[in-house]
């Protein structure tokens, strides 16, 4: 007699979560971001990023890049969602790129922003000596929607990566997972709307970061700083990647 053992695949995602444990995550969509690469090769590997998400099967989320154009980025918890390559860098020059995004006390999502190092040894058509922009920009937009790091280490989510890995801009099955569970689609309804005015924004806000290394040829760590800025925090959180 056979005894047959089947395995379901664990998922191993990691959430953003408020202090009483519910996800931090949009409260609607579509959300929009404008882009200030000065390239168009750069915006669209931006814009192939967010594709990467709003793709994902039995979810429902969407992003949609506005038109305009923004001649001083800076990040800021405002009305305006940027990715943008940042040319004065205060991060250091190992530091890749940083999401920063804000959220109310109820866990809202209400606003974000990616700087991207304009310094860094970038690539797009997966050189083996640079780093994939479009990769390391789905990465940023997972942290965007509220999702941590993955301990699976062909994930998207995961923290780190090394250089030519183009195949990181595909989500991995733990990836699509957490997108799914924060953002289930639900045929025949609306998204849900917030309990909040949509123009409210978050005043008293600190930055707590996340680490995540993307390592090197040898490899040598670079770094993506992820940090999310929660109202009524009274400090800063930091937690390096593992």
């Amino acid at each position: 007699m056979w005894t047959l053992l089947f395995a379901l695949p664990a998922a191993a995602y990691e959430l953003r979560l408020t202090e009483d444990g519910a996800p931090v995550a949009w409260p609607r969509f579509p959300q929009t971001w404008e882009g200030a690469a000065g390239d168009d090769a750069f915006m669209a590997a931006f814009e192939g990023a967010f594709d990467h998400w709003t793709a994902v099967e039995g979810a429902e989320l969407s992003f949609e890049r506005a038109s305009g154009e923004v001649s001083a980025p800076r990040p800021a918890p405002d009305a305006v969602n940027l990715v943008f390559m940042e040319r004065s860098w205060p991060f250091g020059d190992d530091a890749l790129a940083m999401a920063s995004v804000w959220a109310d006390e109820r866990g809202n999502i209400v606003a974000f922003d990616i700087q991207v190092n304009s310094d860094a040894a970038w690539g797009m058509q997966g050189e083996p000596l640079r780093y994939d922009l479009e990769a390391a920009i789905t990465h940023e937009v997972g942290h965007v929607l509220g999702i941590e790091h993955s301990p699976f280490a062909e994930a998207t989510m995961y923290a780190s990566h090394g250089r030519g890995e183009t195949w990181r801009r595909e989500l991995a099955d733990d990836d699509r997972a957490a997108a799914a569970f924060l953002y289930p689609a639900r045929p025949g309804t609306a998204a849900p709307s917030p309990d909040r005015d949509p123009e409210e924004r978050p005043i008293d806000v600190l930055i707590g970061g996340a680490q995540c290394a993307h390592a090197g040829v040898q490899p040598l760590p670079l770094l993506l700083l992820v940090p999310f800025a929660v109202r009524r925090r009274t400090r800063a959180l930091e937690k390096p990647c593992s």
